[in-house]
């Protein structure tokens, strides 16, 4: 009885229709292309296939300096009234 009834309810869907058919009302003059999933990346093997060595170590601390005492005003002062500045990275 199973099939006769799955065949009763078709035949009475095709009498009555399928429904109608929605048209979309468009509110917008412009079309804006519906936002879609974007996944993130899962690459199989890295990008490089070895990883950077750091350029910085403990000699590039001090790279060089920023001023020289040539100066001739810088001969007649003392050693504590004379700087220098260093260019330092960290």
């Amino acid at each position: 009885m199973a099939p006769k009834t799955k065949a009763a309810a078709a035949a009475t869907q095709i009498k009555k229709g399928a429904g109608k058919k929605v048209t979309k009302v468009h509110t917008k003059v412009h079309f804006y292309k519906p936002k879609t999933l974007k996944l993130a990346r899962k690459p199989q093997y890295p990008a490089r296939a070895v990883p950077k060595m750091s350029k910085f170590d403990k000699y590039r601390v001090i790279k060089y300096p920023l001023t020289t005492e040539v100066r001739p005003s810088a001969l007649f002062m003392s050693r504590s009234q004379l700087t220098s500045g260093l260019l330092v990275l960290l």
